[in-house]
């Protein structure tokens, strides 16, 4: 029987012939947050959709993405208690809700993390401008097809009496709350037509 010949000669030399250095895990770690540190000294902005929003304790992360000709591109964000408090206040102000779907423009200072190898972005501001100018083109595409499918307007041509004569109680038939209501509505002089809920 022939058995197969791992006799095969391996050139050394010619793995290391262009001088270039061997990292440990950790030292490559290092070199790219020093590289990042370097090329995002003052931080950087990106704009994309949350996706995977998840709260954790005082924290949200969530992954910022976007969907291209090349393909779909991801980042994963870290939002810490310290911005998501710095923040609360803006939100509020703006009526803003982070949320998967949402368009954001953010800004923060890039990181990767060593533990599991993953490049993110430790957000710590929202160019809420963006965001609501987003959120207004998307409302103006939402206006501009119930226009063209003829549903924009619809409930400004419905005829509504003056005083709505058909009325749904969520009461007991035995409160008090529904005798008080009966009696007020049979002293107005209209002919309701109630429901018990």
């Amino acid at each position: 029987m022939n058995q197969p010949s791992f006799d095969l000669e391996y050139d050394d030399g010619a793995l290391d012939d262009r001088g270039l250095p061997t990292f440990t895990v950790l030292e490559l770690a290092e070199a790219i947050n020093g590289a990042l540190r370097r090329s995002f000294s003052e931080g950087v902005w990106v704009r994309g959709e949350i996706q995977g929003w998840n709260e954790r304790g005082p924290h949200a992360y969530f992954k910022l993405a976007e969907d291209g000709e090349q393909g779909k591109a991801t980042v994963n964000v870290q939002f810490f208690a310290p911005a998501r408090m710095r923040m609360k206040p803006m939100l509020m102000r703006h009526r803003l809700q982070l949320a998967d779907g949402l368009k954001v423009r953010i800004f923060g200072h890039l990181d990767y993390f060593a533990p599991s190898g993953q490049l993110g972005l430790k957000m710590s501001s929202l160019d809420t401008r963006f965001t609501l100018g987003e959120m207004a083109l998307q409302r103006d595409d939402v206006v501009r097809r119930l226009v063209a499918e003829g549903l924009y307007d619809l409930n400004k041509r419905r005829v509504l009496p003056l005083a709505p004569l058909r009325v749904g109680v969520v009461a007991s038939s035995a409160s008090a709350a529904w005798a008080d209501f009966t009696h007020e509505l049979e002293r107005s002089g209209f002919s309701f037509e109630l429901r018990l809920v």
